[in-house]
């Protein structure tokens, strides 16, 4: 059967319908040093005059060069040196001794290093929080008088990477084009970056390190990917570099690739890699601040590649409120959600997420025993020190085990983050004056045959989420582009025409030359049976987006149904030029060539979105049919075995190809899987009826040998 193909931007589960939602989205704000696990061990008391940071004797003098300099080169140094984020070095004695108060002032309140995790839930990796002890190196010094010490006590200056953190990468692609940022244009500037990667093969990444030439401009970034072109075709839209907006990509992998000012760069588990396929881009989603002045900026991307495939995969619970409403004054405003996971998993990871208005974010999980246990709690939830935090051990989590989020906002003048003066309402929202709470938790299934599972209980989670967050949103700014669109696209996939024209016409009158939408309202209305109306939409698309294969495939659709063949050839033939090896498209011309009788152009068809897709189940089964219908039997049978090999529980194909061995006179073989559909299907008469009459050909052979 001819299926038309929803637009993909969408169409990559659930992360990246909410990463649609989610453009703009702030991460990771903050500097990270390079702790390793056991920084997770250290002891609070230390041998006094071990000379290890922290290691003061009561009644000792406290000196810069051998109590307080090892402490400020670990844990201060990676952002407070020259040509990092922190607005002053500390270095030097004379630096840090100009800012001793101070410095004793935000170590004590924990306000510096940034690290927001409360202590005892979660173990984290890379932890920035100092010891008690440290803390008090700090206040000492000052109550000495913050005396400088012996030269000779002083360790040496920390290094730090020049260039690449890793070394040098396997592959550096960049931005095709500088991006000038104008002085006045306004707070927050949203732009993603297309960045095409030119392979040869699949390779796995085990790193990824992203660079901007002018750090001053960018707040922070996300690396996302995109295999079916459609973010490059939104830049090639947009007259400038990059494009603003819907992100169309989504997470590599089920990773979080993100970067801030002073991240360092970790490689993944060997096990965990991603796959990287030749036409794949980047898409960098960057956050910008202009600084008053004209800027400049580009931005490269250096590459790791690790020599085998991943040998697991993660997946990305996601909790959170889509409906969030707070009132001006509201001082305690509290969301939350909940989600029961449907197989044993390992967290390794948790990513939480809010704007200005949040003051605390908790998780927890609630283990099928009743017991319960703490995932993450940041006490003084602050936007602009977010990061993903990496469990230092994977937390185990069984079968049935509920998940729990809960975010508290604070919209009162007392809130000297909230962005409005005076307060006022605030709903949820992708923007920074909006609201959201959020936090994903990657996790890897201890059973790898339950990923898909896991998978689809997630998505149909986030479904409802980002349903319930855009008929919100619509019920405060009705005209609002990307809600009508993203909701339109929903109910399309859940079979709703009529919902969805109602919300893609909406969207339409908002901007009448956005040809996705063009394209998926010409999917609602092809459901509803207007097949007039749907090649009218496809027809817009392909004018308002020239080179749009997949508007040209579906348009095919429409006109075969409206039985105008040769028009629906002619575009299937566009489709299959303009995007050779797209299975769907390949697919659909076979079905209608077999339609017509034309099995050696069918076949070639088929055997096409193989060569591209050798899983693509639609034309395994259609191939097994045109090659059936030319005598070629064997080959049929070879295709059906391939295909009950992929699809265990397709019935009707393993019936298909019992006749077709049986054919081949391998009836024993064909008697076994007759006996399958009909132990999985008894009520199919005419599985039972086939295998009465094998059994007896078997046995009538048998008796004949």
């Amino acid at each position: 059967m001819l299926q038309p193909s929803p637009h993909r931007a969408a169409d990559r589960g659930a992360q990246a319908l909410l990463a649609l939602a989610l453009a703009g989205l702030p991460i990771a704000l903050g500097c990270t040093d390079a702790s390793s696990p056991a920084d997770l061990a250290e002891q609070d008391t230390v041998a006094a005059g071990s000379g290890a940071a922290g290691s003061v004797a009561s009644g000792s003098p406290v000196t810069w060069t051998a109590d307080v300099a090892p402490i400020v080169f670990r844990r201060c140094a990676p952002c407070h040196r020259p040509g990092e984020v922190a607005p002053f070095s500390l270095l030097g004695y004379a630096e840090a001794r100009r800012r001793a108060k101070q410095i004793v002032e935000v170590t004590a309140s924990r306000y510096m290093p940034p690290w927001k995790p409360e202590p005892g839930h979660g173990e984290f990796i890379g932890s920035r929080a100092l010891s008690a002890s440290e803390i008090a190196v700090f206040a000492r010094w000052v109550d000495f008088g913050a005396p400088e010490g012996a030269a000779g006590d002083l360790p040496p200056l920390p290094e730090f990477a020049e260039g690449w953190q890793l070394g040098e990468p396997d592959l550096v692609v960049a931005m095709p084009e500088t991006y000038e940022i104008a002085a006045d244009q306004g707070v927050d500037v949203f732009r993603n970056f297309v960045v095409p990667v030119h392979l040869d093969r699949r390779r796995y990444v085990r790193a990824v390190e992203f660079r901007p030439d002018n750090r001053r401009v960018v707040h922070h970034a996300q690396v996302l990917v995109d295999a079916d072109g459609n973010a490059r075709q939104l830049d090639d839209l947009d007259p400038l570099p990059g494009y603003s907006g819907m992100v169309s990509a989504a997470s590599p992998g089920g990773h979080f690739i993100g970067w801030t000012p002073g991240r360092v760069v970790r490689e993944l588990d060997p096990d965990l890699v991603w796959e990287l396929d030749p036409g794949t881009d980047l898409v960098l989603e960057t956050h910008l601040l202009p600084t008053g002045k004209p800027e400049r900026l580009r931005c490269s991307v250096g590459l790791y590649f690790a020599d085998r495939p991943p040998a697991k995969r993660p997946a990305s619970i996601h909790l959170g409120a889509s409906t969030i409403d707070i009132a001006a004054g509201a001082a305690d405003y509290r969301v939350s959600d909940v989600f029961e996971v449907p197989v044993a998993v390992d967290a390794v990871s948790v990513y939480p997420h809010a704007h200005y208005l949040g003051k605390e974010l908790r998780s927890w999980a609630i283990l099928p025993g009743g017991e319960r246990l703490e995932l993450l709690w940041i006490r003084d939830w602050d936007f602009n020190w977010q990061d993903e935090y990496a469990y230092a051990m994977p937390v185990h989590l069984p079968a049935g085990t509920r998940v729990h989020l809960e975010v508290a906002y604070d919209n009162t003048a007392a809130n000297v983050r909230n962005p409005h003066d005076p307060p006022q309402r605030v709903i949820w929202g992708p923007r920074s004056s909006d609201e959201m709470g959020d936090l994903w938790l990657k996790v890897i299934p201890r059973d790898p045959d339950r990923l898909l599972e896991l998978r689809r209980a997630i998505y149909r989670k986030d479904v409802v989420l980002a349903k319930t967050g855009y008929e919100f949103t619509l019920t405060e700014r009705p005209d609002d582009f990307e809600a009508n669109s993203l909701l339109g696209y929903i109910l399309l996939r859940e079979g709703n025409a009529a919902g969805s024209i109602r919300y893609l016409r909406s969207a339409l009158r908002q901007s009448p030359g956005a040809w996705q939408v063009h394209f998926n309202l010409g999917g609602a209305l092809l459901q509803s049976g207007d097949s007039a109306g749907a090649i009218a939409q496809y027809r817009d698309a392909v004018e308002t987006r020239p080179g749009y294969a997949e508007a040209h495939g579906n348009l095919a659709v429409a006109l075969a149904q409206s039985g105008r063949v040769s028009e629906a050839i002619a575009e299937y033939q566009a489709a299959t030029e303009l995007r050779p090896g797209h299975a769907p498209t390949h697919n659909n011309f076979g079905v209608l060539l077999t339609r017509l009788d034309r099995f050696d152009d069918s076949i070639r068809q088929f055997e096409a979105a193989l060569t591209s897709d050798s899983t693509y189940s639609p034309a395994l089964k259609n191939l097994a049919n045109s090659l059936a219908r030319q005598g070629r039997v064997a080959e049929s049978v070879a295709s059906l075995e391939r295909l009950v090999e992929l699809t265990p529980d397709d019935l009707e194909s393993r019936h298909f190809l019992a006749l077709g061995l049986a054919q081949l006179g391998r009836l024993e073989e064909a008697v076994r899987h007759l006996e399958l559909v009909v132990e999985r299907a008894p009520q199919d008469a005419g599985a039972r009826s086939d295998l009465l009459l094998l059994r007896r050909e078997s046995e009538g052979r048998k008796r004949g040998s």
